[in-house]
């Protein structure tokens, strides 16, 4: 099966910059970009395109790219690549903090499109209209007619001259009402995918209700539009993918709707942070119905498993880090002399709100960043202290890059590796010890490139300035909710990564009531076995091919710190290799370090 793409996302962008000059700028920095993300990375594949005949009245030279799934002998693997070439239309071709984002809306109100065309068990298919700017599904097709929302445009040139126009919107709330049903009460999984597919083909508006045609795409969106927008909504499908001919119906939990009604505050309060810090926490309820508040861009991709942004603003002036090691970032620097965020005012004027986020800045072993003793004398030292709610622990995120607690500034003694970390009156401090970047979870001072680190796990642990290896004791979190965060974490064939014994790490079928499949995700980066915390996982070293084990976190180093990027992977920032199930065999139980390749042995999911 072949799957295709090309296009991008949502919200006005005013003050154009002249077409022809800035075009000519823009495409000068994507090139220099391009070759040398390509000398990194290596190449990427090429996928194919394809334009759709239009039929009943439209013209039949309009193309449109197309992506296909195929329901019968749908396995998890022919899913996912169905799901990650959605978002691949989807993106507008930027990241912000590592989440790709949508394309911001056509000034001029045209809807870029893009038609999902699905088979059920028979072949039988339809066409979803997907807006390319926020993934809603507008429209579908069935039998060459086109039946369209109550509030999509008119686009006689796709829709041909005898649409039939449904008489309700595309909202949940909407769909829930004709259907008679709230969609917790709606099964969903391959099988019922099938069954919607079938409803819409063969539903006609002169013998039948709306209400199957509601209930229809309360399935088809969540398992297309929502599972694109959010990878634990993918893999909420992907585990009631049995094998390719067996199949399990399941409802979507109270995590998988909170997210699906939280889309749009999570887009917003990622574009609209500083540094990555919400200003406003998004509060959300887990499949546990746990309460959790979403602080920062970081927990948004981790936990939420967040993949897309509905465009909300454009990016400011103030850097946002790419999310790279430290020598990747040192030599996109130098060799552009610029940062994505600078680069991205060339194209968007439509900048976001400034914010200033006041939270807490939890790191090693759970700890927080405290003020020692809330004296706030000139000279105090920062500690390493039990996270709770005093004053001295909150710290606010200010637009001039200073990091402001009580009105003075987080300040380095010194620019040299070992110098302690200090509180001190911003106006009489030394401006450049006052000025940090946050990115990755690493907090760095900008002139002197050195990160603040704490030698030791031990409450009262004096935080010093080191130089910047992406270890674990040198990672950061700036949430209020400072609890590590207890997930399964699922890969290749869905098994879930376990504990085995006191120091290995392997794969065995995912059990919700065994405990070696639980890990925490701790502030400092490290993955922690529910069993025993005092253990992280840990690659035996930074070599290509290095074994995961388990390891006391009294280490604290590089090889103990993984980020879960946007891809699916697990990210070692320091080497820059990806958590990988060697030879794709389960059986071996070993998970080793290895180079990206995108292929399912290195895609994990956690679970929300």
């Amino acid at each position: 099966m072949c799957v295709i793409l090309d296009k991008e996302e949502d919200k006005e962008e005013e003050n154009k910059l002249s077409a022809e000059k800035m075009n000519m700028k823009v495409w000068m920095v994507l090139t220099t970009i391009w070759v040398w993300w390509a000398a990194i990375v290596g190449p990427v594949a090429w996928v194919c395109s394809s334009s759709l005949s239009m039929t009943g009245g439209g013209r039949n030279n309009l193309s449109y790219d197309r992506v296909e799934f195929h329901v019968t002998d749908c396995t998890r693997k022919s899913y996912s690549a169905f799901i990650e070439s959605l978002r691949t239309h989807l993106t507008g071709g930027t990241n912000v903090y590592d989440i790709p984002l949508m394309r911001a809306p056509d000034p001029s109100g045209s809807q870029e499109l893009l038609l999902v065309r699905i088979f059920d068990w028979d072949n039988l298919p339809i066409t979803l209209v997907v807006n390319l700017t926020n993934a809603y599904v507008i429209a579908y097709q069935a039998r060459n007619r086109y039946y369209l929302l109550h509030d999509t445009p008119d686009n006689p040139q796709l829709y041909g001259s005898n649409p039939h126009r449904l008489s309700f919107i595309g909202s949940y709330g909407a769909l829930q009402n004709v259907a008679g049903e709230n969609r917790e009460n709606i099964n969903l999984g391959i099988t019922e995918l099938a069954q919607a597919i079938y409803t819409l083909f063969y539903w006609t508006p002169y013998a039948s209700v709306e209400s199957s045609v509601a209930r229809s795409l309360i399935v088809l969106i969540q398992m297309v539009s929502e599972a694109a927008r959010f990878r634990t909504i993918e893999q909420r499908v992907r585990r009631n993918i049995i094998q390719a001919d067996r199949y399990e119906s399941f409802r979507p939990g109270a995590g998988m709707l909170n997210l699906e009604t939280s889309w749009q505050s999570l887009s917003d309060a990622v574009q609209e942070s500083n540094q990555g810090v919400f200003t406003t926490p998004v509060r959300l309820q887990t499949t546990d119905h746990d309460t959790i508040d979403i602080e920062d861009a970081d927990t948004a991709r981790t936990i939420c498993g967040l993949a897309l942004l509905l465009f909300s603003c454009g990016p400011r002036r103030q850097s946002q880090a790419l999310f790279l090691s430290p020598r990747d970032f040192s030599a996109l620097s130098a060799s552009l002399d610029l940062n994505v965020r600078s680069m991205l005012d060339i194209v968007n004027d439509d900048t976001c709100v400034l914010s200033e986020p006041t939270v807490h800045i939890s790191g090693r072993d759970g700890y927080c960043m405290d003020v020692k003793g809330g004296h706030y004398n000139d000279g105090d030292p920062i500690i390493l202290w039990p996270c709770g709610n005093q004053v001295n622990q909150l710290w606010t995120f200010k637009t001039d890059g200073t990091i402001q607690s009580k009105g003075k500034c987080l300040t380095a003694y010194g620019y040299s590796a070992g110098t302690y970390v200090m509180i001190y009156d911003c106006s009489s401090a030394v401006t450049e010890a006052t000025r940090w970047t946050l990115y990755n979870g690493t907090l760095v001072n900008r002139p002197s490139g050195l990160a603040i680190g704490a030698e030791s796990g031990n409450s009262g642990t004096t935080l010093t300035m080191q130089i910047n290896v992406n270890a674990s004791k040198q990672g950061w979190l700036a949430s209020n909710d400072t609890r590590p965060f207890l997930t399964p974490i699922a890969g290749l064939d869905d098994l879930c990564m376990q504990r085995n014994g006191e120091e290995d790490v392997g794969l065995a079928a995912c059990d919700d009531n065994n405990s070696n499949q639980k890990w925490y995700l701790y502030p400092d980066g490290s993955i922690r076995p529910l069993t025993n915390p005092s253990y992280c996982i840990t690659c035996q070293s930074h070599d290509e091919g290095s074994k995961i084990m388990l390891l006391s976190c009294n280490f604290g180093g590089a090889s103990q710190r993984w980020i879960f990027t946007s891809q699916g992977t697990i990210y070692n920032l320091h080497d820059g290799f990806v958590m990988d199930v060697k030879d794709s065999d389960p059986s071996l139980q070993l998970i080793i370090i290895w180079h990206s390749t995108g292929k399912p042995n290195q895609i994990w999911f956690t679970s929300f």
